[in-house]
């Protein structure tokens, strides 16, 4: 297996990825290569604004399934609308017919991430995850917002999980975290992996919190902005 080297990637937006995203999972599968060249995506808005997927389906001849609220369906591009939890979420897949490996799983939806990435894990295995996290917290950290299927996102500064809370996940289901760019972790199924990448260290991943990405979010609401975490609202991993 070829050594990843994501920290020599330009994050540059080879597609519609709002921070370069996709520069680094087009370096990730230059390095591991493909078999089915599926993707998800959870929080895809419409399929192509702020698409972390929409460069694999337009330039390297991806498909794929779409989920997110609000932005109707288009067929064309196997997207639904639907709100997602973790109850429904593998109903969903098998009614639309998702792999059981997929190459790719992308999930930002603002709030319950960790949730709904934990249960996927237990009936699919993709071999490459892009999961939003919330860099706030240190590195050693380990919590995550407590589940509500009905959370929606206001603009707190508070929600999702702690990268390291994702880190333990990851060592549950055989994965290993690689790289963190901004607050999107990618994991990588070990299976994947040269012995120097599943043996990274997890301070090369994650060193210090990166409070200053969160100054432009309103924060738990219009009126009430919401400075410090509400402990009342997270549970440990």
């Amino acid at each position: 297996m070829k050594k990843l080297k994501l920290n020599e990637v330009i994050p540059e937006k080879l597609g519609k990825s709002e921070k370069g995203q996709d520069a680094y999972i087009k370096h990730i599968f230059d390095t591991i290569g493909t078999t089915n060249k599926y993707y998800i995506e959870l929080g895809s808005k419409d399929g192509v604004d702020m698409s972390n997927t929409f460069y694999l389906r337009e330039n390297e001849n991806w498909t794929g399934f779409l989920i997110d609220y609000g932005y109707g369906n288009n067929p064309s591009i196997n997207l639904i609308s639907s709100f997602i939890t973790k109850e429904n979420i593998c109903d969903l897949f098998y009614k639309y017919g998702v792999p059981d490996e997929p190459d790719f799983l992308c999930i930002d939806l603002d709030g319950n991430d960790y949730w709904i990435l934990n249960e996927i894990l237990t009936k699919y295995k993709p071999r490459v995850i892009m999961v939003e996290t919330n860099v706030r917290f240190k590195p050693f950290d380990s919590y995550a917002l407590k589940y509500n299927p009905n959370w929606q996102w206001d603009g707190h500064k508070w929600y999702g999980a702690a990268p390291f809370a994702f880190k333990k996940m990851a060592d549950t289901y055989g994965y290993t975290p690689v790289y963190i760019h901004i607050d999107d972790m990618f994991l990588v199924h070990n299976e994947c992996l040269s012995n120097e990448d599943r043996n990274k260290n997890w301070l090369e991943v994650f060193n210090t919190p990166n409070i200053e990405i969160y100054n432009t979010h309103t924060g738990g609401g219009r009126f009430h902005p919401i400075l410090s975490m509400d402990i009342n609202s997270w549970v440990e991993i």
